[in-house]
């Protein structure tokens, strides 16, 4: 499953890099190993930061933590 969290205006490129980078620091926290995370741009002034995993109780700590505004099988 990947989860995105959308960011819109000319900040928006460094703005979904920081929260990929968090997104790391989540993950190491809660001692979650099974994950990618990143930043893509989408179109001109959207980016998405993203976390792909499989793993299921990686999946939960992402949708009850962190509410990703959208996911993807």
């Amino acid at each position: 499953m990947t989860y995105f969290w959308d960011f819109y205006g000319p900040n928006a490129r460094g703005i979904a890099e920081h929260f990929a980078r968090h997104l790391g620091d989540f993950m190491a926290r809660y001692q979650l190993t099974a994950f990618t995370a990143g930043a893509e741009a989408l179109a001109p002034n959207h980016w998405a930061a993203w976390c792909k995993s499989d793993d299921l109780a990686v999946q939960d700590a992402v949708k009850k933590a962190l509410r990703p505004q959208r996911q993807e099988s």
